[in-house]
């Protein structure tokens, strides 16, 4: 799967487990902390995945939004607008 999950990719990803990709996302901020490019991933999938206590957290890590995972800076803003 690609980076950005958009278009086809967003239904694609709804079908994912999303408890489980949240241990995963755990799992590798314990061990390498969370980087500017996997805050922006999880804030991306919590956002898909409705559950705005985690994309509030990981806005929270994110320091600029990354091209490869959001479709515009638009996007990325009204997620992060609605994440607050």
């Amino acid at each position: 799967m690609p980076a950005c999950y958009c278009g086809s990719y967003i239904e694609e990803m709804k079908t994912a487990d999303w408890p489980k990709l949240q241990l995963g996302f755990a799992n590798l901020q314990t061990a390498y902390g969370l980087d500017d490019l996997n805050a922006n991933r999880l804030a991306e999938m919590a956002t898909v995945f409705q559950d705005k206590p985690i994309a509030h957290k990981a806005f929270s890590h994110v320091m600029q939004p990354d091209p490869d995972v959001w479709l515009t800076e638009d996007s990325f803003q009204q997620a992060r607008a609605w994440a607050s």
